[in-house]
């Protein structure tokens, strides 16, 4: 990453962090759509007052905004997109090997015990974990 970047001038750096952040963007406006859709259950510590079919729709010009910004990037900023891309499919595809292998050690953070452990650690308070406990996050001791 360094070698590559070390090849741009600056304005390319600022428009290689621009997309890549960009890029963020798209997948943050898509679980917003998904998550609004599909789990209109869920309890939220606030929400954006507007009906669920809408929740395309107001991501849409921020989307189409991000499109045309990508569009006119150069081919140094496609090149290093390209580049992470393929080095997260490399480094999630080792990972899944080394788990399957087990060539290490991996904590499943997804257990009760954990989630208990994290519940007391970082909410104390009594109303923090009743909440929690409605939500079927984690499951307190009478």
């Amino acid at each position: 990453v360094i070698v590559v970047m070390s090849l741009a001038d600056f304005s390319q750096l600022v428009e290689i962090l621009n997309a890549n952040y960009a890029i963020s963007l798209l997948m943050e406006y898509a679980a917003f759509v998904k998550l609004r859709i599909s789990r209109k259950d869920i309890e939220r510590p606030y929400r954006i007052p507007m009906p669920d079919w809408f929740a395309f729709f107001f991501v849409l010009p921020p989307s189409i905004a991000i499109m045309i910004l990508l569009a006119v990037s150069s081919w140094m900023t496609y090149f290093f997109i390209l580049m992470v891309f393929l080095a997260s499919v490399i480094l999630i595809a080792a990972q899944q090997i080394s788990k399957e292998r087990c060539w290490f050690e991996f904590d499943n953070i997804n257990t009760r015990e954990t989630r208990k452990e994290y519940v007391e650690i970082t909410f104390g308070g009594q109303e923090e974990r009743d909440a929690l406990a409605e939500n079927g996050i984690v499951e307190l001791e009478p």
